[in-house]
Protein backbone atom coordinates (compact mmCIF):
# COMPACT_ATOMS: atom_id res chain seq x y z
CA UNK A 1 0.00 0.00 0.00
CA UNK A 2 1.49 3.69 -0.58
CA UNK A 3 -0.04 6.33 0.98
CA UNK A 4 0.77 9.81 -0.69
CA UNK A 5 1.07 12.98 0.82
CA UNK A 6 0.67 16.03 -2.03
CA UNK A 7 2.20 18.84 -2.03
CA UNK A 8 1.88 21.83 -4.87
CA UNK A 9 4.53 24.22 -5.07
CA UNK A 10 3.87 27.58 -6.29
CA UNK A 11 4.60 29.03 -9.43
CA UNK A 12 8.48 30.00 -9.92
CA UNK A 13 9.86 32.63 -12.35
CA UNK A 14 12.31 30.03 -14.13
CA UNK A 15 13.98 30.53 -17.12
CA UNK A 16 13.94 27.13 -18.30
CA UNK A 17 13.63 25.17 -22.21
CA UNK A 18 11.36 23.06 -23.30
CA UNK A 19 13.38 20.99 -25.54
CA UNK A 20 16.36 18.45 -23.40
CA UNK A 21 16.65 17.24 -20.26
CA UNK A 22 12.79 16.78 -19.65
CA UNK A 23 12.36 17.12 -15.53
CA UNK A 24 15.47 15.25 -14.51
CA UNK A 25 17.16 17.61 -15.73
CA UNK A 26 16.15 20.74 -12.82
CA UNK A 27 15.71 18.20 -9.86
CA UNK A 28 18.32 19.51 -7.63
CA UNK A 29 18.05 16.52 -4.79
CA UNK A 30 18.15 13.06 -4.19
CA UNK A 31 14.90 11.15 -3.68
CA UNK A 32 14.80 10.73 0.60
CA UNK A 33 14.57 7.00 0.33
CA UNK A 34 14.35 4.90 3.88
CA UNK A 35 14.17 0.78 2.84
CA UNK A 36 14.61 -1.51 5.54
CA UNK A 37 13.84 -5.33 5.30
CA UNK A 38 12.69 -6.82 8.56
CA UNK A 39 12.90 -10.36 9.49
CA UNK A 40 10.29 -10.99 12.36
CA UNK A 41 11.25 -13.48 15.12
CA UNK A 42 9.89 -16.38 14.40
CA UNK A 43 6.69 -17.91 15.99
CA UNK A 44 6.02 -21.12 17.13
CA UNK A 45 3.00 -23.30 17.23
CA UNK A 46 3.21 -26.44 18.81
CA UNK A 47 -0.53 -26.88 19.98
CA UNK A 48 -1.68 -28.79 16.92
CA UNK A 49 -1.96 -32.05 16.22
CA UNK A 50 -0.75 -34.15 13.87
CA UNK A 51 -3.90 -35.18 12.52
CA UNK A 52 -4.48 -31.43 11.72
CA UNK A 53 -1.20 -30.82 10.26
CA UNK A 54 -1.56 -33.59 8.17
CA UNK A 55 -5.28 -32.92 6.98
CA UNK A 56 -3.88 -29.08 6.17
CA UNK A 57 -1.03 -30.54 4.34
CA UNK A 58 -3.11 -32.92 2.38
CA UNK A 59 -3.11 -31.46 -1.32
CA UNK A 60 1.04 -30.38 -0.51
CA UNK A 61 1.48 -33.87 0.08
CA UNK A 62 -0.46 -35.73 -2.81
CA UNK A 63 1.21 -33.31 -4.95
CA UNK A 64 4.39 -33.80 -3.82
CA UNK A 65 3.97 -37.66 -4.19
CA UNK A 66 2.89 -37.42 -7.76
CA UNK A 67 6.00 -35.47 -8.67
CA UNK A 68 8.42 -37.73 -6.72
CA UNK A 69 6.45 -40.98 -7.29
CA UNK A 70 9.63 -42.36 -9.71
CA UNK A 71 11.70 -42.33 -6.56
CA UNK A 72 12.47 -45.92 -4.96
CA UNK A 73 12.22 -44.93 -1.52
CA UNK A 74 8.63 -43.10 -2.42
CA UNK A 75 7.40 -46.01 -4.49
CA UNK A 76 6.86 -48.34 -1.93
CA UNK A 77 5.55 -45.93 0.90
CA UNK A 78 1.78 -46.69 -0.13
CA UNK A 79 -0.18 -43.59 -1.37
CA UNK A 80 -1.12 -40.18 0.24
CA UNK A 81 -3.20 -41.66 3.21
CA UNK A 82 -0.32 -43.30 4.59
CA UNK A 83 1.76 -40.33 5.01
CA UNK A 84 2.22 -37.92 8.13
CA UNK A 85 3.05 -34.43 8.97
CA UNK A 86 4.99 -33.98 11.78
CA UNK A 87 6.22 -30.52 10.96
CA UNK A 88 5.35 -27.01 8.51
CA UNK A 89 6.68 -24.05 8.27
CA UNK A 90 4.37 -21.22 7.24
CA UNK A 91 5.88 -18.09 5.69
CA UNK A 92 4.33 -14.82 4.91
CA UNK A 93 6.26 -11.89 2.92
CA UNK A 94 4.60 -8.18 2.59
CA UNK A 95 5.80 -4.91 1.22
CA UNK A 96 4.55 -1.53 2.59
CA UNK A 97 5.60 1.87 1.82
CA UNK A 98 4.76 5.40 2.06
CA UNK A 99 5.39 8.25 -0.69
CA UNK A 100 5.71 11.91 -0.58
CA UNK A 101 5.50 13.39 -4.38
CA UNK A 102 5.84 17.33 -4.91
CA UNK A 103 5.16 18.96 -8.02
CA UNK A 104 7.75 21.96 -8.78
CA UNK A 105 6.67 24.48 -11.73
CA UNK A 106 8.36 23.86 -15.10
CA UNK A 107 7.72 26.92 -17.01
CA UNK A 108 7.75 30.65 -15.87
CA UNK A 109 4.03 30.51 -15.74
CA UNK A 110 3.14 27.86 -14.11
CA UNK A 111 1.17 26.08 -16.47
CA UNK A 112 3.55 22.89 -16.43
CA UNK A 113 4.79 21.32 -13.46
CA UNK A 114 7.58 19.05 -12.75
CA UNK A 115 6.34 15.94 -10.26
CA UNK A 116 8.68 14.82 -8.12
CA UNK A 117 9.16 11.47 -5.62
CA UNK A 118 10.22 13.49 -2.38
CA UNK A 119 10.58 11.04 -0.29
CA UNK A 120 9.85 6.92 0.04
CA UNK A 121 9.73 4.92 2.75
CA UNK A 122 9.75 1.14 1.82
CA UNK A 123 9.69 -1.96 4.51
CA UNK A 124 9.96 -5.22 3.29
CA UNK A 125 8.50 -7.83 5.83
CA UNK A 126 8.95 -11.64 6.51
CA UNK A 127 7.75 -13.54 9.26
CA UNK A 128 7.95 -17.27 9.83
CA UNK A 129 5.15 -19.60 12.29
CA UNK A 130 6.79 -23.06 12.57
CA UNK A 131 3.93 -25.61 13.67
CA UNK A 132 5.04 -28.86 14.84
CA UNK A 133 2.76 -31.48 15.93
CA UNK A 134 1.95 -31.63 19.96
CA UNK A 135 2.34 -35.60 19.88
CA UNK A 136 6.23 -34.98 19.59
CA UNK A 137 7.39 -34.07 22.75
CA UNK A 138 10.17 -31.34 23.30
CA UNK A 139 13.47 -31.95 23.42
CA UNK A 140 13.29 -35.64 22.10
CA UNK A 141 15.73 -36.74 18.81
CA UNK A 142 12.50 -36.28 17.10
CA UNK A 143 11.58 -32.87 17.80
CA UNK A 144 15.16 -31.94 17.29
CA UNK A 145 14.84 -33.33 13.41
CA UNK A 146 12.04 -32.14 12.85
CA UNK A 147 12.98 -28.30 13.71
CA UNK A 148 16.18 -29.03 12.31
CA UNK A 149 14.37 -29.41 8.92
CA UNK A 150 11.70 -26.98 9.08
CA UNK A 151 14.49 -24.58 10.06
CA UNK A 152 16.02 -24.62 6.67
CA UNK A 153 12.81 -23.77 5.37
CA UNK A 154 12.73 -20.31 7.43
CA UNK A 155 16.35 -19.44 6.44
CA UNK A 156 15.51 -20.25 2.83
CA UNK A 157 12.83 -18.17 2.94
CA UNK A 158 14.27 -15.54 4.81
CA UNK A 159 17.27 -15.20 2.44
CA UNK A 160 15.54 -14.85 -0.75
CA UNK A 161 13.36 -12.46 0.50
CA UNK A 162 16.42 -10.30 1.44
CA UNK A 163 18.78 -11.05 -1.79
CA UNK A 164 15.15 -9.83 -3.79
CA UNK A 165 14.82 -6.57 -1.05
CA UNK A 166 18.30 -5.98 -1.75
CA UNK A 167 17.95 -6.03 -5.55
CA UNK A 168 14.66 -3.65 -5.47
CA UNK A 169 16.27 -1.13 -3.08
CA UNK A 170 19.05 -0.77 -5.79
CA UNK A 171 16.68 -0.51 -8.70
CA UNK A 172 14.50 1.90 -6.63
CA UNK A 173 16.63 5.31 -8.17
CA UNK A 174 16.34 4.23 -11.22
CA UNK A 175 12.51 3.25 -11.10
CA UNK A 176 11.89 6.99 -9.93
CA UNK A 177 13.97 8.64 -12.70
CA UNK A 178 11.76 6.87 -15.09
CA UNK A 179 8.47 7.97 -13.52
CA UNK A 180 9.84 11.55 -13.01
CA UNK A 181 10.94 12.31 -16.50
CA UNK A 182 7.52 14.49 -17.77
CA UNK A 183 6.12 17.54 -17.01
CA UNK A 184 2.28 17.91 -17.06
CA UNK A 185 0.21 20.22 -17.54
CA UNK A 186 -1.09 22.07 -13.69
CA UNK A 187 -4.59 20.47 -14.17
CA UNK A 188 -2.90 17.02 -14.59
CA UNK A 189 -0.85 17.13 -11.27
CA UNK A 190 -3.40 15.17 -9.17
CA UNK A 191 -3.74 12.49 -11.89
CA UNK A 192 -0.03 12.19 -12.57
CA UNK A 193 0.63 11.73 -8.69
CA UNK A 194 -1.76 8.36 -8.77
CA UNK A 195 -0.13 7.41 -11.89
CA UNK A 196 3.29 7.19 -9.93
CA UNK A 197 1.68 5.94 -7.52
CA UNK A 198 0.22 3.21 -9.25
CA UNK A 199 3.50 2.53 -10.98
CA UNK A 200 5.57 2.08 -7.43
CA UNK A 201 2.54 -0.45 -6.50
CA UNK A 202 3.12 -2.22 -9.43
CA UNK A 203 6.83 -2.35 -9.31
CA UNK A 204 6.85 -4.00 -5.72
CA UNK A 205 4.36 -6.20 -6.67
CA UNK A 206 6.72 -7.44 -9.27
CA UNK A 207 9.11 -8.09 -6.88
CA UNK A 208 6.53 -9.71 -4.48
CA UNK A 209 5.70 -12.25 -7.12
CA UNK A 210 9.45 -13.16 -7.42
CA UNK A 211 9.91 -13.69 -4.08
CA UNK A 212 7.35 -16.00 -3.36
CA UNK A 213 8.03 -17.48 -6.84
CA UNK A 214 11.46 -18.03 -5.68
CA UNK A 215 10.65 -19.35 -2.27
CA UNK A 216 8.73 -21.99 -3.98
CA UNK A 217 11.59 -23.17 -5.80
CA UNK A 218 14.14 -22.94 -3.05
CA UNK A 219 11.75 -25.21 -0.39
CA UNK A 220 11.35 -27.72 -3.41
CA UNK A 221 14.78 -28.18 -3.00
CA UNK A 222 14.86 -28.93 0.75
CA UNK A 223 11.71 -31.24 0.59
CA UNK A 224 13.41 -34.16 -1.43
CA UNK A 225 12.88 -37.70 -0.72
CA UNK A 226 16.54 -37.97 0.33
CA UNK A 227 15.90 -34.88 2.84
CA UNK A 228 12.35 -37.39 4.03
CA UNK A 229 13.96 -40.23 4.78
CA UNK A 230 17.05 -38.57 6.62
CA UNK A 231 14.55 -37.13 8.81
CA UNK A 232 12.61 -40.10 9.19
CA UNK A 233 15.71 -42.08 9.81
CA UNK A 234 17.62 -39.74 12.23
CA UNK A 235 16.62 -40.94 15.43
CA UNK A 236 16.70 -45.17 14.61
Amino acid sequence: MISLKLLLATPLLLNVQSEGGGCLKFRDYATEIDFKFVSAPIKYDFARTRKTLTNAAKNRTKSWLEKNKGHRWISGAGDYKQWHTNGVTEGAMNVTSEAELVALPYDRYGAYYCPYVKRLKIRVNYASVIKIAREIKKGTCQFNAVMAHEMKHHDANVAVTETLAKRMEADIPEMIDFMERKYVARQNVHKTFQIIKDGLGDALQVYGEEISSRMKEFNGHIDTPEEYKRVAQTCK
